[in-house]
């Protein structure tokens, strides 16, 4: 099974603007909603590839509820636990013209410790040997950020699996406690290094480096670039394929959900690659935070080209 914890779930609000300036009255020319947050973009896109997952999470309010009927209808398994305070709603501005996408995030609502326990209780009692447990976005703003450290033992306690897509601190203290791969962007990578990144070569150095944490998998997503894939036998630069991009929101989560996929099917490093790089691909070729699916994501699979690193 594969696993999605979503702590700071969002209502992602797509629209789409013309020529969007600041100081001036900008017209919505289309617009739509869609349940977001890392976690639970993943499980749409593993939906996709024809793979159950569970969702888990926390939602709040009106706007949770609407997100888990969603879900519900989209058929997507799903465990979340309901808070008073509703879900931030998440505003994606794609200007056309301009070839802009702009993102306005919403804070999550805060969460009690009573909460956290219950959220840690109900994924212990999904957990069992082999599976996939990932853990993406942020923290509430009220969370430590060792929080992650607290979900990646439990899940090790179960002998499971845990795939890490944060950033800053929350990062910096979940690598501490060795999960099996993470997904950093480079401007992420570069903040948890305190160090500026210009070449594939200083990329690589780095990301191996990260290994030394007992990670098995360090995968840096380059945008347009692509991404590298290393592990302490091999080292994989999969090159971006150039495309008209519609929207670059939740191309990184396509590509975690591509890995997750991939390593509970045992394919290769190269096949591991491959999927990932078309999946991501084809994300950025859907509106919004909307999925591509698996007959669209094929056609991209031959057209990647990896470079060996070592």
């Amino acid at each position: 099974m594969i696993i999605t914890v979503t702590l700071t779930p969002a209502l992602d609000k797509t629209v789409l603007i013309p020529n969007f300036s600041i100081n001036h009255v900008n017209r919505i020319i289309q617009l739509r909603t869609d349940p977001g947050g890392k976690g639970i973009n993943v499980s749409k896109v593993l939906k996709e590839f024809g793979c159950d997952s569970l969702a888990m999470g926390i939602l709040g309010g009106t706007v949770g509820a609407d997100i888990k009927d969603r879900l519900d209808q989209m058929g997507i398994y799903n465990h979340f636990i309901f808070i008073p305070d509703n879900t931030r709603t998440n505003l994606k501005i794609i200007d056309p013209d301009l070839g802009t996408n702009t993102d306005i995030n919403e804070p999550g609502p805060p969460v009690s410790p009573d909460t956290l326990e219950q959220m840690h209780s109900i994924l212990a009692a999904h957990l069992s040997p082999g599976d996939i447990v990932v853990l993406a976005g942020k923290l509430p703003p009220n969370i430590s950020p060792a929080y992650y450290g607290t979900l990646i033992r439990l899940c090790r306690e179960h002998n499971a699996k845990v795939f890490l897509d944060t950033d800053a601190e929350f990062l910096k203290e979940g690598i501490k406690e060795s999960p099996f791969m993470i997904k950093p962007n480079l401007d992420e990578l570069e903040r948890a290094c305190g160090c500026r990144l210009e070449s594939i070569e200083t990329i690589c150095r780095q990301g191996c480096q990260l290994l030394e944490y007992g990670i098995s998998l360090v995968v840096v997503s380059l945008g347009k670039d692509g991404a590298v894939f290393l592990t302490k036998q091999k080292g994989i630069w999969g090159h971006g394929i150039s495309v008209s991009v519609k929207s670059t929101v939740g191309a990184g989560d396509s590509m975690l959900a591509a890995i997750a996929w991939a390593v509970s099917q045992q394919m290769d490093l190269s096949q591991t690659v491959r999927l990932a790089i078309a999946s991501s691909t084809a994300n950025v070729l859907r509106p919004g935070t909307d999925t591509a699916s698996y007959a669209e994501i094929e056609p991209f699979l031959q057209q990647v080209q990896i470079q060996y690193l070592f």
